[in-house]
């Protein structure tokens, strides 16, 4: 009977999860760096992202990212499973309420952003299994007053391969605790609740650490050097040279994401009101619930905060849902009438909201995936009409094209409007990529020495569509697709 309930839950959650995402489950256009991470020769990449985890998963794990419908849905399957583990830690049964609020825990619009990449969506569905078993192993030791060895050295390893997958869950597993401490009722009391934080505090340390010392290894082991990527984003230099500037910064990106701003989210949504009600019923009855609801919505923004108030991806904020719904799920067992009955209709108005926005950014991607495909075709038929392409021809890209105008807004940070042919003002590379991965054959494009050296060839050609953007010169042919030089790593 219990597992026939479990599996009735599962399928419960699985299908509310199938309606928020149903756009992104039936179709699945290609989306900016599918180009490079599908036709890599290997998944090094993960390494110098400082993501070893990643690659252990993309190399021996998980089948290949860009499979239409699977990415989605195995992040849905794991995040249904993630959700039962956090409604046991905080002593949750599966009732109306749990699942009125599991759109916020696994739909809102933040996950849609790092959904776009489906290199990451699948990534990000183990890490967050992995931050929810490692909850509910450190309650369950609370909560029985023991401490084996193994369980806590488990706790720390599956913390560790949920940084090591993507480095923002490092935000996602003490927001969980918050939550526990919050709605929990064996964590009423200050000492149980020191206790908990004080161990998983200490978990989190001793996770990071080993996250690092297992990242320095695969550099050494495969000869490898972090990449600028990731490293761009930490600068806590700014908040050195000005610390009140920093955090201003950091309250202004956390006050736009949790009252919904359009600035953030593309379209408004009503995720204020949750917020506010959420605080109001979390923060009753003492200075520590006060303190607590102050931490679950500080702690998320963290990494904002350690790249200087702004600048880092609103997908890398998977905290944010955590701390939403957690403020979702105290509204409404609040005791006033009034906050749970105005709590209902929001994060029921919030729902219809967060599935319409995905909705909007996945026309737009379907919308832009039209318009790269037709390019595409246009270019390598130009390309056709002055060389043999039977044979293996040398190709140059120079500049951008405008990217097409969305139809709808998309999030601030988000790339579903993201043109191959105008993604970092023109990236000859990427556009190769791309157009290799359509199918189209024999284009080598020439080394960046070679490129360089033809930059002033392009002076005197007139840019696409126009005749003569597409010219033979030699034994290479030359594409203009706009008049700025565009990207040159």
């Amino acid at each position: 009977m219990y597992l026939e309930q479990r599996a009735s839950d599962f399928v419960k959650l699985w299908l509310i999860f199938a309606f928020v995402y149903f756009p992104m489950l039936t179709a699945m256009p290609l989306t900016i760096d599918a180009e490079w991470t599908t036709t890599a020769p290997n998944h090094h990449y993960w390494i110098t992202q400082g993501r070893w985890f990643a690659y252990v998963l993309t190399t021996f794990i998980l089948p290949p990212h860009l499979v239409p419908y699977f990415t989605i849905a195995l992040f849905g399957l794991l995040a249904c499973a993630a959700y039962l583990l956090v409604l046991k830690s905080c002593s949750l049964p599966l009732d109306w309420r749990t699942l009125l609020t599991f759109p916020i825990f696994c739909g809102f619009p933040i996950w849609s952003f790092i959904a776009e990449f489906p290199s990451n969506i699948a990534g990000a569905g183990v890490s967050l299994l992995l931050c929810a078993l490692a909850a509910l192993a450190i309650k369950s030791r609370r909560a029985e007053n023991g401490a084996p060895g193994w369980l806590v050295a488990a706790e720390i390893a599956a913390l560790t391969m949920a940084i090591g997958t993507y480095q923002a869950f490092v935000v996602v597993y003490p927001t969980m605790i918050i939550a526990l401490l919050l709605i929990n009722p064996s964590f009423a009391n200050v000492k149980d609740r020191t206790g908990l934080a004080l161990q998983a505090a200490l978990i989190l340390i001793a996770a990071t650490l080993l996250n690092y010392a297992l990242q320095q290894l695969f550099y050494f082991g495969f000869g490898l050097l972090p990449g600028g990527y990731v490293a761009q984003f930490l600068r806590l230099d700014l908040f050195l040279d000005s610390p009140l500037w920093v955090l201003a910064k950091t309250a202004f990106q956390a006050a736009n994401i949790y009252f919904g701003t359009p600035r953030v989210f593309g379209s408004f949504l009503i995720v204020g009101v949750v917020v506010v009600m959420g605080a109001i019923a979390g923060s009753r009855g003492s200075w520590v619930n006060l303190c607590l609801v102050g931490s679950l919505m500080s702690v998320p923004l963290g990494l904002a905060f350690a790249s200087g108030g702004s600048g880092l991806p609103d997908r890398a904020l998977l905290g944010v849902p955590v701390a939403i719904w957690t403020l979702s799920i105290l509204a409404l067992h609040d005791r006033v009438k009034a906050i749970r009955y105005v709590s209902i209709a929001a994060i029921a108005l919030l729902t219809i909201q967060s599935v319409a926005v995905i909705s909007q950014y996945q026309a737009v991607r379907n919308l832009v995936a039209e318009h790269d495909r037709s390019v595409a075709s246009q270019i390598y038929q130009r390309i056709a009409s002055v060389a043999d392409l039977t044979q293996v021809t040398k190709v140059d890209f120079f500049g951008g094209l405008p990217a097409p105008k969305p139809v709808f807004r998309t999030g601030r940070t988000s790339s579903a409007a993201g043109s191959f042919f105008s993604w970092d003002n023109g990236n000859a590379g990427r556009i190769a990529a791309y157009m290799k991965l359509l199918g189209y054959e024999n284009l080598q494009l020439l080394p960046e020495a070679e490129r360089r050296g033809l930059v002033g060839r392009y002076k005197s050609m007139p840019s696409w569509p126009n005749a003569g953007s597409v010219v033979r010169d030699g034994d290479i042919v030359l594409v203009k697709l706009g008049e700025a030089i565009g990207y040159f790593p």
